[in-house]
């Protein structure tokens, strides 16, 4: 690739970077591409979000695990490759985020609300604001655009309570998905510079909403 931005007149043909995720990679690898696209002031696209390139032939994308470690891998490239846009793989039977039982009904499964939390909660084109986890098995990421704030935050481990500081004083949405449960809403309150102490359940994804001022709630 670096060779490819050492040509000139190879990059006036490049409108864009993309790279597939399968497998994962490192924070400072998503961070090396990141850093390329500004270099060439091109937008960078995550053209496949993916964990495992072979789980399709034993059908082990089909779990709430398989959920988890791509909503892992979900906060990693937001946070570190700061993408334009993320495309994750595929909204179709193959890797899909829903079941067909015997009667031919459509059945959700935990991996669609879990990547709901992303697509639906997220502000379109909105910026990535710094955040830090200080635990191995919770991964935080935090968005904003204009006054509307929206802060994911992943918990792979065991029922805890997590103090998140540096939220704005007021009323705030928050959705929470289980593997008993997707999208669950309720209120949260922040009270001035006082850190808000949130209550993760195990395996969840929570996610707190801040809507933008004179917005219905």
């Amino acid at each position: 690739m670096l060779a490819t931005a050492a040509d000139a007149e190879a990059m006036q043909y490049v409108g864009a970077i993309s790279f597939h995720s399968w497998g994962s990679g490192t924070p400072a690898q998503y961070e090396a591409w990141a850093d390329v696209a500004a270099w060439l002031g091109l937008p960078l696209i995550i053209g496949e979000a993916g964990t495992d390139p072979g789980s399709y032939r034993n059908r082990t994308y089909d779990s709430y695990a398989y959920g988890l470690k791509e909503a892992w891998q979900t906060q990693d490239l937001l946070r570190h490759a700061r993408p334009t846009a993320s495309l994750y793989w595929q909204f179709t039977h193959d890797y899909g985020l829903a079941r067909v039982d015997e009667n031919g009904v459509v059945q959700p499964t935990g991996r669609l609300w879990l990547m709901k939390h992303f697509n639906n909660l997220t502000p379109q084109k909105s910026r990535v604001i710094d955040s830090a986890s200080d635990r191995a098995d919770v991964a935080i990421s935090a968005f904003a655009k204009g006054d509307e704030l929206v802060v994911h935050v992943l918990n792979t481990g065991a029922v805890r309570t997590a103090t998140l500081a540096g939220l704005p004083a007021g009323d705030w949405r928050r959705v929470t998905t289980t593997e008993e449960a997707g999208l669950v809403e309720s209120a949260a309150r922040v009270n001035g510079a006082e850190p808000l102490a949130l209550d993760l359940p195990a395996r969840s994804l929570t996610t707190l909403v801040r809507n933008p001022v004179g917005a219905q709630p």
